[in-house]
């Protein structure tokens, strides 16, 4: 018998009680952290999910999903200035191979009594880490960095996310950086992850 410990996000660990084993279904596993499977399978590239290591395909990133060159705030992807309370939106993209960041760049909206922004990335586990830092490019300072998100919402097993939110000077351009975070990245072997970036803008 074999008895696997498994977190919400994904196989831990496995631990053989016995001299048999059970079988381990295919794609019955979300990858942990680190690309962490169970013996003899691997971390499918494609949807982050254990499969047998014959089957697993690379890391690779949707080219729909990335706006490459977007690696500095020059070459930031642009969006529109939003208003002072603007619906939520949310862009998927991707951190290839060693890629350094993704930027988007956008102007604060002006004529509102206050204007915050808040920036959320949800990414998998399985590769490494991802922090978001807000830069005020107009006087080209960091203003803001992401932790832990602590609004308590749900998560996709598997996932993990990054929030920030910081109070914007009105008219200013702003970038959004996300980039690995370090660490937990298969000592150098997965240093990329795919991410949803969901922004906020209202009046605090």
């Amino acid at each position: 018998m074999r008895t696997l410990l498994i977190s919400a996000a994904g196989i831990v660990a496995a631990i053989a009680t016995a001299s048999c084993l059970a079988d381990i279904t295919t794609g019955a596993y979300l990858c942990g952290s680190e690309q962490l499977c169970p013996g003899g399978m691997a971390c499918n590239g494609s949807d982050n999910v254990c499969v047998a290591a014959a089957a697993a395909v690379p890391f690779a990133c949707d080219p729909m999903q990335q706006h490459e060159p977007d690696d500095t705030p020059a070459q930031a992807f642009a969006i529109a200035t939003p208003g002072c309370v603007a619906q939520a939106a949310t862009y998927d993209a991707c951190l290839a191979q060693d890629d350094p960041a993704n930027w988007i760049a956008f102007t604060a909206p002006t004529g509102c009594t206050a204007v915050q922004l808040g920036a959320r990335a949800v990414f998998p586990i399985a590769w490494e880490p991802l922090a978001i830092q807000i830069w005020d490019l107009t006087t080209n300072a960091q203003v803001a960095t992401s932790s832990a998100c602590s609004d308590g919402a749900a998560l996709v097993a598997g996932t993990t996310d990054q929030c920030v939110t910081v109070a914007l000077v009105q008219g200013d351009r702003y970038g959004i950086e996300v980039a690995p975070a370090g660490g937990g990245d298969c000592n150098g072997a997965c240093t990329y992850n795919r991410y949803a970036l969901t922004l906020t803008f209202g009046t605090p």
